[in-house]
């Protein structure tokens, strides 16, 4: 007896159960129907249980006398359809088709054999249905140009609209519906079409005559009714509007200021949107409100409910505006006749023989020629002579008025003569006022007087000025002398009582053991200490409204140089216990305004305060010296006797010696050495000592902290310290700030000023910026004006003047202000401020008086721009005798005098001409990175200056990012601030080696408001300035360890690797940051040795296309970014390895030994 084969079994048993099992189908064990792509491997899937003696798959529903194409029995795969690679199967039944085709569109069964025979076998049928999708996985709408978004068509009243779906399978069917709002509508007139081929369908649906539907705009629906999932959207919209509807509605006036934001309403509750140019008929911008729109113009965008915006008004869009709208129940239709004004800078009229912004006299014969005249101001309008009071004594005849363009604005001027009847009169007052049609726009007026020469000579402003101060003068003196009076009759009846009472103390004299001694010295420095931290004034001028350090400090950003490279570091109060700090002598530095005071005031108040885990929680004595307060005095044990005990007469110098030397544990803080002489030269006193050297002989075991600029960290100091840098306010600080100080709804508003410029918040990063900032009030602000520090410094002087009455007519216009300086008569101050390029910043009160004159001095020491303090000052020996205080005079902060500074170098490089040999040797001899907002306010003040400022610095080797800072500062006198960082970002930026992070930080975060506000960037040039090892696919990190995040926006980066050679790790680090900018499609590397293989493991699988080039020293080779070799760029061969190593050995002995590599080598790699 044979046994019966399993083939037998399956036919005997598809015989005797085929009725039942046609019945009875089991189709819970596989998936169907089964939809597989047409090309694609499908996958039909089941599931069965592990417990089956084999599975057999068959390409038909009636298997009967017919053969499996494949079968799975104990693990082992087989059948035709197996061995011929067209099948293949899952352990779990699922079957694979290694290619669809249109044959594979049948049913399959799957039988399943248990391991007892005579359990009958399970049957299951899956139905295949093979898809073929559409080239464009959308309803195609023709009118819209196979536009994928939401379109618009431009209706004439007579096209149908048409959309479809072609070569499909299944065939895909398709409906026009009409969308009203949120409600949906089919009652539309439509012809359905379907075209069949060979294996595929085409179907098409007709809207016929869209505009029987609207009058003005309706938004129209293809819809696709898919539920095979052939498309990736099934609906498309198109947005018609009628164009043959002629616009008769009233049209609104819109004025708006050069640079500023315009923004038209559209309509109410509107649904859907159009705005075009009525002018050249174009379509800006369209959509659906808060789901799509379509801007066709650049600078033209979207706002609330359908109005338009454009950030930057320019004079090119002048014009006509219209929206046509619709909210599902009405439409309509605004226009708008837009016109762009330019206010003229500065803005003022100027008369001729007169000095800008101050009251002008002139002397006349009785008649003559005046001049007035405008510059820089749209729309036109005319000038006009006036006689206030209708004096009729003068006569104004010819006039002559000229208009000439100057850019998109005018410079108009009116020469007129004049004669005057009336000769026994002494002064006639006459105005220049700007008339016309458009003069409301722009209202100005400036008057003078004319002084007939009669003999009596024109009084002198100094003269009126005077009489003015005597007048103020006596009215002080006899206040004070009531309030002297009261005074001492207080203090008569005081002394009385006390006489009454007989509380009499009796004066004895005190002796003081050694201990007592240290403990006075120590109430002593406590109680100065206390007065510093207990009287912060965020504002220089608020004198009266004092806070406490702890109400005020917040932690800033921190780094720490470690092994090179600059980390980011906690917080200011893990100092104590981060090992990369570990030593008993450290530098904190930042740039100007960054806090490193406030950061040493609030150590020295937790040191007052025996703050649990505070940096000096273990130091017995704590000295704490403000540098800029010591002059010339040798001994260290003088400083701190006359800074901070010198009230005292019980305790000298030499106890102060024998204090500290017998104390277990001194800390010395010594704040401002960049305000210290001892930093310009060697100094032979004892802080220049303790600076320099690992051990200060008399206090071995002493702790210091120094803070200074980072332009001044001292030429030479112990190998044991660590240096902390400040990195600013980040945004977390900030909000910090404003929720310790500021009640929620001032917060609020601060915040958004912010929010809404990135200048100011790129400026309130350096914490001086941002308090007073916050401190100075917000009323009337308009954030979008800070487009650079000058204006916004130029707001805070104005701010400080503002408090005392002094009214500045600015309108926050850096041109405008400084006329308005010169009219508060501080040309001397200027001057004075001038002498920072000597690295003056001290002068005594007599030298200042004679100087600027006793009333403007104690008005500028009123307004917190100067402060007066005193000053140690020591002689040829240490002998105390030679220790003597001083008053002395300096900028309350070193911005202001760079700002005031700043309008001095402006007159010596405000000409056009090229700059001679006095002017390039001051600047040569400055050092730019202490006094760069100098600069930066300077090119932001005169447009001229700017230009002479930012070449030099751009053919200055390691100042390329300052100068970038100062155009900037250029940029920002038009008030745009998305124009001037897409101006700057226009021709690509470079960052070097040599710069340090005060220069870098601003650029890095000048690109992250260029990425996040999708303006291109041309080009990054890292010269020299990259550090590999920290590099990512996240973050470039700089030597400066500033880290540059995704741009993705940049297009092209160029990395100089400054003679060094990388790894293949840090290869694909610097690579795989370039794949992931999203826009970026070039990286270059030169000056520098790459690996010959290895790069590609960061990039495999990227669809992204990325050229990446190398040029070592004189060739360029592209890396092939399939096999991961290098290639010649010119013929694109491949590179062997000796050719790379031929390569490298050239590259070595030329930049490894030649110290002037950069003269010869760029011009090889450009």
């Amino acid at each position: 007896m044979h046994p019966i084969s399993v083939h037998t079994a399956v036919t005997i048993f598809a015989i005797l159960w085929s009725t039942e099992a046609r019945d009875n189908v089991l189709t819970d064990g596989c998936a169907t129907p089964a939809y597989l792509d047409m090309g694609e491997m499908g996958i039909l899937h089941c599931r069965i249980s592990a417990d089956f003696h084999s599975i057999h798959w068959y390409p038909f529903e009636e298997i009967a006398g017919k053969d499996s194409v494949i079968n799975y029995e104990q693990h082992q795969k087989n059948g035709p359809g197996f061995e011929s690679g067209e099948f293949d199967i899952f352990p779990n039944g699922s079957l694979i088709i290694n290619n669809v085709t249109i044959k594979t569109e049948t049913i399959f069964t799957l039988v399943v054999l248990h391991l007892q025979l005579l359990q009958l076998p399970a049957y299951y049928r899956v139905n295949v249905e093979v898809r073929v999708k559409p080239s464009r996985s959308y309803p195609v709408i023709h009118q819209c140009n196979d536009r994928s978004e939401l379109c618009i068509f431009r209706h004439d009243g007579h096209s149908d609209l048409v959309c479809s779906v072609e070569h499909t399978r299944p065939m895909v069917p398709l409906l026009w519906k009409m969308r009203r709002n949120r409600e949906i509508s089919t009652s539309v007139s439509q012809d359905h079409t379907v075209h069949n081929e060979t294996i595929t369908h085409s179907s098409n649906v007709t809207l016929l005559a869209p505009s029987e539907y609207f009058t003005y705009s309706a938004l129209f629906l293809c819809e696709a009714n898919d539920p095979t999932n052939l498309l990736e959207r099934t609906e498309s919209s198109v947005l018609v509007l009628n164009n043959n509807l002629p616009i008769k509605e009233k049209t609104a006036i819109t004025r708006v200021e050069y640079g500023k934001t315009l923004e038209l309403a559209c309509g109410d509750d509107t649904f859907i949107f159009v705005w075009k140019n009525s002018d050249t008929d174009q379509v800006l911008i369209y959509g659906i409100v808060n789901e799509e729109y379509v801007a066709l113009q650049e600078g033209f965008d979207h706002g609330k409910k359908g109005s338009m915006v454009i950030s930057s008004a320019m004079v090119h869009h002048e014009g006509t505006y219209v929206c046509v709208s619709n909210n599902g129940t009405a439409e309509d239709i605004r226009q708008y006749d837009t016109s762009v004004i330019i206010h003229p800078v500065p803005e003022f009229l100027f008369i001729e023989g007169c000095v800008p912004g101050q009251h002008c006299a002139l002397e006349t014969s009785g008649e003559g020629n005046l001049s007035c005249q405008v510059t820089g101001i749209r729309p036109e309008v005319s000038l006009e002579w006036d006689v206030p009071e209708y004096d009729t004594t003068i006569t104004f005849g010819s006039q002559h008025l000229t208009v000439k363009e100057n850019g998109d604005a005018f410079d108009i001027r009116l020469n007129s003569d004049y004669s005057i009847s009336d000769a026994t009169k002494n002064k006639i007052t006459v105005e220049c006022r700007t008339a016309g049609p458009n003069s409301d726009l722009n209202q100005m007026s400036t008057k003078i007087d004319l002084w007939i020469n009669t003999g009596t000579p024109i009084p002198d402003e100094s003269e009126l000025e005077l009489r003015f101060i005597i007048l103020i003068s006596i009215s002080v003196v006899v206040i004070a002398l009531c309030s002297v009076g009261s005074v001492i009759y207080y203090k008569v009846r005081s002394s009385n009582r006390d006489e009454e009472r007989g509380t009499a103390d009796e004066v004895t004299p005190m002796v003081y053991t050694n201990d007592g001694k240290r403990n006075i010295f120590l109430e002593e420095l406590k109680s100065i200490y206390k007065k510093h931290y207990n009287s912060v004034h965020p504002i220089p001028y608020l004198r009266e409204k004092l806070f406490s350090i702890q109400s005020l400090f917040v932690d800033s950003s921190l780094e720490v140089l470690e092994q090179g490279h600059w980390e980011a570091f906690g917080s200011y109060a893990d100092m104590r216990s981060d090992p990369r700090l570990n030593s008993r002598r450290h530098i904190i530095e930042g740039g100007p305004g960054y806090g490193k005071s406030t950061l040493t005031l609030q150590l020295v108040y937790e040191w007052c305060e025996k703050v649990e885990g505070s940096f000096f929680e273990n130091v017995d004595i704590l000295i704490f010296i403000r540098l800029r307060q010591v002059n010339g005095v040798r001994s260290i044990y003088d400083v701190i006797k006359y800074a901070l005990c010198k009230e005292n007469d019980a305790i000298q110098s030499s106890d102060i010696r024998n204090i500290l030397r017998q104390s277990p544990r001194v800390a010395l803080v010594l704040d401002g050495f960049d305000e210290y002489i001892g930093c310009r030269e060697y100094a032979p006193d004892d802080v220049t000592t303790i600076i320099r050297e690992e051990l200060f002989p008399d206090l071995p075991e002493l702790d210091v902290l120094l803070t200074t600029r980072s332009s001044h960290v001292p030429a030479s100091y112990p190998p044991s310290t660590k240096r902390v840098r400040l990195s600013g306010f980040n945004h977390e600080s900030r909000v910090k700030y404003l929720q310790k100080v500021f009640k929620k709804e001032d917060a609020d508003k601060i915040k958004w000023c912010l929010r809404n410029n990135p200048i100011l918040e790129l400026l309130c990063h350096i914490p001086l910026f941002f308090v007073m900032f916050a401190h100075l009030g917000q009323d009337n602000v308009k954030p979008e004006e800070f487009a650079s520090a000058t204006i916004f410094f130029s707001h805070v002087i104005a701010c400080l003047h503002n408090h005392l009455g002094i009214k500045l007519e600015s309108s926050r216009d850096p041109s405008n202000l400084m006329g308005a300086m010169f009219q508060e008569t501080n040309f001397a101050l200027i001057k004075l401020a001038s002498e920072i390029t000597r690295r003056r910043r001290q002068w005594s009160r007599n030298d200042l008086c004679d100087r600027l004159g006793e009333p403007s001095l104690d008005r500028y020491l009123s307004l917190g721009i100067l402060r007066e303090e005193e000053v140690i000052y020591g002689g040829d020996s240490t002998e105390k005798t030679d220790v003597r205080p001083s008053l002395k005079v300096e900028f309350h902060h070193g911005l202001f005098q760079e700002w005031y500074a700043a309008h001095y170098l402006v007159t010596l490089l405000q000409n056009e001409k090229r700059l001679g040999d006095d002017e390039l040797k001051l600047l040569d001899d400055l050092d730019k990175l202490e006094v760069q907002f100098m600069l930066r306010f300077a090119c932001g003040l005169n447009k001229n200056a700017a230009e002479h400022i930012i070449q030099y610095l751009q053919d200055s080797e390691g100042f390329e990012s300052l100068g970038i800072l100062c155009k900037l500062e250029k940029e920002g006198a038009i008030g745009n601030v998305t124009q001037s960082i897409r101006n700057i970002f226009t021709k690509g930026i470079q960052i070097n080696e040599t710069n340090n992070g005060f220069l870098d930080r601003p650029m890095v975060q000048l690109m992250e408001i260029a990425s996040i506000r999708k303006i291109p960037i041309s080009r990054v040039v890292l010269n020299a300035a990259v550090s590999p090892v920290q590099a990512s696919s996240l973050q470039i990190v700089l030597k400066s360890g500033i880290e540059i995040p995704l741009l993705h926006t940049l297009k092209e980066l160029w990395i100089e690797l400054n003679r060094s050679t990388v790894d293949p790790e840090g290869a694909q680090r610097l690579l795989g940051y370039a794949y992931t900018c999203e826009a970026l499609r070039t990286v270059r590397f030169t000056k520098g040795v790459l690996p010959f293989s290895g790069i590609l493991r960061f990039v495999k699988g990227s669809r992204k296309e990325i050229t990446a080039l190398w040029c070592p020293f004189r060739t360029w080779f592209r890396l092939n970014m399939q096999s991961g070799k290098w290639e010649f760029e010119d013929d694109g061969s491949e590179l062997s390895e000796s050719e790379y190593n031929a390569e490298v050995d050239s590259f070595n002995s030329v930049f490894m030994t030649d110290m002037d590599y950069k003269s010869t080598a760029i011009s090889d790699c450009s």
